[in-house]
């Protein structure tokens, strides 16, 4: 995600701890000194970033580092994502919610996880998304779009296991599964341990997770264990 007002990811810049930048949404000047028209643009507007703008994206915005040679292209995606992010409401569900969040962890899951699951896989874990003793021992966070769920992360074993945790294909990639991460993590800042399905395991490594076992297959269902502890973690994804 980028964190400036106009797209620019700071965290991939290799100068920003060398000349301590603390990204041009906490300063009153940009490092370099001068005066980024884009940036007190989105300042007189009382704007976060760009992608929030009415007249996104402006030719100021476009323009932007093509002088240097750089492609705009990354810089007015990632505003559009953050404005796509921004108008999300991430919340904890109550019971009678938990429908909704539900569905879409079955189509997401039949979407990029079944094709790599035995049919008895796939058997079971739809069975157990209707099995209410297993619902009752849920906690469900959800990021919804207006009456859209986005995203779903449930736990259960008091919030130290992750149990279902799914974002919907048009909104991957722009941070609803990290925020999500964090609401879980809150409320069991303990940590927590999952049984990451292959398609999975990466973005649950990038969270911080680690490895505590091959990978294994229980009732037609594969999985790698993990385990997310937070001293370990300190410092990297989160």
């Amino acid at each position: 995600m980028a964190e400036s007002r106009c797209g620019a990811c700071c965290a991939d810049c290799a100068r920003r701890s060398a000349v301590r930048c603390g990204g041009c949404a906490a300063m009153k000047r940009p490092y370099w000194g001068g005066v980024c028209a884009v940036k007190s643009c989105c300042e007189r507007r009382g704007l976060a970033h760009c992608g929030l703008c009415g007249d996104f994206p402006c030719a100021a915005v476009s323009a932007l580092g093509t002088e240097q040679g750089l492609d705009p292209a990354p810089r007015l995606q990632a505003c559009r994502d953050r404005a796509r992010f921004d108008r999300l409401e991430f919340r904890a569900l109550a019971r009678e919610e938990f429908g909704a969040a539900l569905a879409l962890a079955e189509r997401v899951f039949l979407q990029y996880e079944a094709p790599g699951y035995s049919e008895q896989g796939v058997r079971n874990f739809r069975r157990a998304l209707r099995d209410p003793v297993y619902v009752r021992q849920l906690r469900v966070f959800a990021a919804f779009d207006g009456r859209d769920v986005a995203g779903m992360l449930a736990t259960r074993d008091g919030g130290g296991h992750v149990a279902l945790f799914f974002v919907g294909a048009a909104y991957q990639r722009i941070g609803v599964g990290r925020a999500l991460f964090g609401m879980a993590l809150r409320a069991h800042p303990e940590g927590m341990t999952v049984n990451a399905a292959p398609f999975a395991v990466g973005f649950y490594h990038r969270l911080g997770f680690a490895d505590t076992g091959a990978e294994t297959v229980t009732d037609g269902i594969r999985y790698t264990p993990m385990q997310y502890r937070p001293a370990a973690a300190a410092g990297g994804a989160l």
